[in-house]
């Protein structure tokens, strides 16, 4: 499984993902992978042709999903990065990161009984 996770990333992403794996603990399960991927590496996978329709439903069988996850990401992942590394954010720029947060987790409401991300990669194996 955490070698399909691999093959479904771009190099570089591959290249940040081996170089996490490498500090990963002694006896750490495959799928833990998932906890060393950075938030912009999650659609690569999400949207896999195997996953899509899983990770869809979990989004609330929205439309339009796709679409809104890659715009809600690519608002959050550079501010959480700036974040992350102690640099100042443009309030604006802020404002719009939670508002992408709150449109994502609207897309997840009532959808918190389905199983966890790593079962929904799993059962698309």
């Amino acid at each position: 499984m955490a070698s399909d996770l691999e093959r479904s990333l771009l190099w570089r992403e591959r290249e940040s993902l081996a170089r996490a794996l490498r500090h990963r603990p002694a006896g750490s399960e495959p799928m833990s992978i998932v906890d060393y991927l950075y938030l912009g590496q999650l659609p690569a996978l999400l949207f896999a042709t195997d996953v899509w329709q899983d990770a869809r439903h979990r989004l609330g069988d929205v439309k339009d999903g796709k679409q809104r996850l890659r715009s809600a990401i690519d608002q959050i992942a550079p501010v959480r990065n700036e974040i992350a590394h102690v640099r100042e954010v443009d309030r604006d720029r802020l404002l719009r990161a939670g508002l992408a947060c709150t449109d994502v987790l609207e897309m997840l409401k009532d959808r918190t009984l389905m199983p966890p991300i790593n079962v929904v990669l799993e059962k698309a194996r």
